[in-house]
């Protein structure tokens, strides 16, 4: 698209769009926080922009795609992030997140697809994730600084593609469930 600068804040002012889609550009800075007041948002897609910050808590209710992968987004997964119950794929690769994953992604009960790849999340994989069994077909940790033991609840995740690599986990073998 070959947009650049920053996002503004008057986008809050867009209540009636349901698909935001800006991926692929050069934009920067922080995302607004007023992107939260568009109700109708489903789909947020910001990936490979230069996007520094946070990401913001509150980024509207009845989202079922949120691709904020390819960016600077630096801090912590927000923790509310498991009240959103249509996300269906959640990516987040490729950025500077750091510290760990919050247990209350096992609450996204209809999610699909997780990818935090190369990021720097460190500690454990929260074992809430094995909630997700039925539902997941793909869960991306690879790439970050991941350690511990891998839970054996991520052994429920049959049938999803499970990405690992690139952690220090304490155990370097998969559970034997995965493995079936």
């Amino acid at each position: 698209n070959g947009l650049s600068g920053r996002l503004s804040k008057s986008i809050g002012n867009l209540t009636f769009i349901e698909v935001l889609d800006l991926s692929s550009n050069e934009i920067k800075e922080s995302i607004p926080t007023e992107i939260g007041l568009l109700s109708k948002l489903t789909h947020i897609r910001l990936s490979s922009n230069s996007f520094t910050g946070s990401i913001p808590g509150d980024l509207g209710r009845f989202l079922q795609i949120m691709n904020l992968a390819g960016n600077e987004l630096s801090g912590s997964i927000p923790e509310d992030l498991g009240r959103f119950q249509s996300l269906k794929i959640l990516s987040l690769a490729g950025n500077k997140l750091s510290r760990s994953i919050p247990p209350t992604i096992g609450d996204m009960t209809v999610l699909e697809v997780l990818e935090l790849s190369s990021n720097v999340l460190s500690g454990q994989i929260p074992f809430q994730i094995g909630q997700l069994e039925g539902t997941l077909k793909r869960l991306d940790l690879s790439n970050n600084t991941l350690s511990g033991t891998i839970p054996s609840q991520i052994g429920q995740l049959q049938g999803a593609s499970v990405l690992l690599n690139g952690n220090g986990f304490d155990n370097k073998t998969a559970p034997l469930s995965l493995c079936m």
